[in-house]
């Protein structure tokens, strides 16, 4: 009896401890569910928080403002942890009073409850634990409130989307008074405003199908960002088109201009046409076209001009004006014919005129016989030219007044023995007339005991009268 007894008596302690255990169980369970609720909620809160931001910018303007992981040490010193290092980073997201948010509200309340403590209070570590706890949970969500407006504003930058990059900025403000990286998002806004208005003058100008307005909007979008691969592509087709519409618009002008026979206005637009395509063959053939008829009207406005000098007898300008259309066609026969019969009248005058403008060289024999032979070879010039004929006749003239010897009144001592060198001699007088063609001559007086006195005389061929006075030299 007494074991049957012991039996049950051991029967309901084991009842009793597993009574114990499954309420121990369940109490675990409730209060586990109770913490997965609390942060299932909390989690809920900060999603919904941050998705009210959603936007972006390019990584290079994104400076992340990630705190560094905050840890528990079993045996630092809590208050001067919190002092150094939560305080302030507390008072950061706290901001200005005037700056209120849940965020900044939250902040001040940890700030509050932590000035709140004496002495006392902070040797009190389970309570000093618990808020230290809260602080660092606090700060580490703001972390990440942060690094998640910073992405959203990099992706609103690049999604060139300012309602988004906006209001990622006014969240990221509220939780951060970092005034230096906030200036720099606040560029960014300025920036993405620019970037906006470019891309909506590339979008209208497209509407419109100004192509011209388009591209220049496009260039700008890219001074300012880089392009999408799409705005790329359609950068790189523009200017392909606009290339190929300046092309077809200068070589339009410049057949216009060819038209009119203005060839510097036509060389000039067909220049502008091969700096954007050199090498077509369009281009090539209009250039030699230009060049051609430009050369053919200069070549008939020279010989019109020259053929009006032949006939004005103005053989200087027909010259030149003849050289001008033989240098544009030297294998023009007629020309070269008269352009060498031109410069055949020009040098004859030419050298009639030298004769005459030095008529003392004509009683030279030699220079009397060039003149003569230069008349003799030449008389067909003399036909086509007034001038060179009158020239002529002037040389023919003079050379027949050569021909008349001019009366030389001789004066003397009636002692010397005058030699007129190349004539004769002139026995001793004192008064002689005698007769000297035009010319050159060296008179020398002779006499005995002196020394011969030499005397040069110039005879013109004009009608004035000459005196010679010349006697015996020095005595030796």
């Amino acid at each position: 009896m007494n074991r049957k007894l012991d039996l049950q008596i051991k029967s309901a302690v084991s009842k009793k401890k597993r009574n114990f255990y499954v309420l121990i169980v369940f109490m675990v369970l409730s209060l586990t569910t109770l913490v997965l609720s609390f942060k299932f909620f909390n989690s809920k809160t900060t999603s919904i928080e941050e998705h009210e931001a959603g936007s972006t910018l390019s990584v290079d303007l994104a400076e992340t403002e990630l705190l560094p992981k905050r840890e528990l040490p079993p045996n630092r010193d809590n208050e001067t942890f919190y002092r150094t290092r939560i305080k302030p980073l507390l008072i950061s997201i706290a901001g200005k009073k005037e700056d209120k948010n849940i965020y900044s509200s939250k902040a001040r309340d940890l700030l509050v409850q932590f000035d709140q403590l004496d002495k006392k209070s902070w040797k009190d570590k389970n309570r000093i634990n618990f808020l230290v706890e809260r602080a660092e949970e606090f700060i580490k969500k703001i972390n990440g409130l942060k690094t998640e407006y910073i992405r959203n504003l990099d992706n609103a930058f690049i999604k060139r989307d300012i309602q988004a990059f906006e209001s990622n900025l006014k969240s990221l403000r509220a939780i951060s008074d970092d005034e230096v990286a906030n200036n720099k998002w606040d560029q960014a806004l300025v920036d993405l405003q620019k970037i906006k208005k470019a891309f909506i003058e590339v979008t209208d100008a497209r509407t419109a199908n100004n192509l011209k307005k388009e591209l220049e909007a496009l260039k700008n979008l890219q001074t300012l960002t880089r392009l999408e691969p799409a705005e790329e592509d359609r950068l790189l087709s523009l200017e392909e088109s606009y290339r190929e519409l300046r092309y077809n618009k200068h070589m339009k002008e410049s057949k216009k201009f060819l038209r009119l026979k203005q060839y510097s206005s036509a060389k000039k637009e067909l220049e502008s046409a091969m700096t954007i395509f050199a090498k077509r063959k369009d281009g090539v053939a209009l250039q030699d076209q230009i060049e051609f008829e430009h050369k053919s009207h200069s070549f008939d406005k020279a010989v019109q001009e020259a053929n009006q000098s032949i006939k004005n007898q103005n053989w200087l300008d027909a010259e030149e004006k003849l050289k001008k259309a033989y240098l544009l066609f030297p294998t023009d026969d007629k020309i070269r014919e008269k352009l060498n019969l031109a410069r055949t009248i020009n040098r004859i005058i030419d050298e009639l005129q030298f004769l005459l403008h030095q008529p003392m060289r004509l009683t030279d024999t030699n220079v009397r016989e060039y003149a003569l032979k230069l008349i003799e070879n030449n008389t067909s010039v003399f036909g086509k030219s007034s001038e060179a004929k009158k020239l002529r006749n002037d040389l023919l003239k003079f050379l027949e007044e050569l021909k008349v010897p001019r009366e030389i009144k001789l004066i003397s001592d009636g002692r010397a023995k005058i030699e007129i060198k190349k004539i004769g001699y002139v026995e001793p007088t004192s008064n002689k007339t005698i007769l000297l063609y035009p010319g050159s001559y060296e008179f020398v007086a002779k006499c005995r005991s002196h020394k011969d006195n030499l005397k040069k005389v110039q005879i013109p061929v004009d009608d004035k009268k000459i005196v010679v006075r010349i006697g015996c030299g020095e005595q030796i």
